[in-house]
């Protein structure tokens, strides 16, 4: 398991098993059926093997990927971040996701600075990527605020969208 980023106002551990319903409850709110797409997971136990199978694999796989996003105070969940490896992106992929109740706090900044910091020295990354749909204006304005540049746009495999493709350079 990757070592936990404290930030100002969170603490950001692995995805765990136990962590299936906030998962379940986060992957069907409308922005992310409507920015990220409908991952048709619609009972705890799909969403068992989609955190096992997906966020827990990726992390044994690669030695990072996503966090959850854990207020330091109260302990509630407030969103997901990190960074992963996606077919068809050359370069590992900044992914956040909050619950709609916590949009518009900053968390979402706090913690992809933290990972982009914290994660790519761990791993010594000197790149990083980012996409988003074209509508998504609130992921657009995070990246842009990141750092990120956008550059182009891409069409993951097996997937009709195009999507937005940013590029960061990490100074040293």
């Amino acid at each position: 398991m990757m070592k936990p980023i404290l930030t100002e106002r969170m603490s950001l551990p692995s995805l765990q098993a136990g962590d299936a319903a906030f998962l379940l409850t986060l992957i069907n709110t409308p922005s992310w059926i409507q920015y990220i797409g409908d991952r048709q997971v619609h009972t705890l136990e799909a969403a068992e093997v989609y955190l096992r199978n997906g966020a827990m694999q990726h992390e044994q796989d690669h030695g990072f990927g996503m966090r959850k996003m854990m207020h330091t105070e109260t302990h509630e969940l407030l969103g997901i971040c990190g960074l992963v490896r996606r077919e068809g992106l050359p370069l590992p992929d900044l992914g956040f996701a909050l619950l709609p109740e916590y949009e518009g706090y900053g968390y979402a900044f706090e913690a992809a600075r933290s990972v982009l910091t914290e994660d790519t020295r761990t791993w010594m990354m000197t790149e990083i990527s980012a996409i988003t749909t074209p509508e998504n204006d609130r992921s657009i304005a995070l990246l842009h605020r990141l750092g990120f540049v956008q550059d182009g746009e891409v069409q993951l495999p097996g997937q009709e969208e195009i999507l937005h493709y940013f590029h960061l350079v990490i100074s040293t």
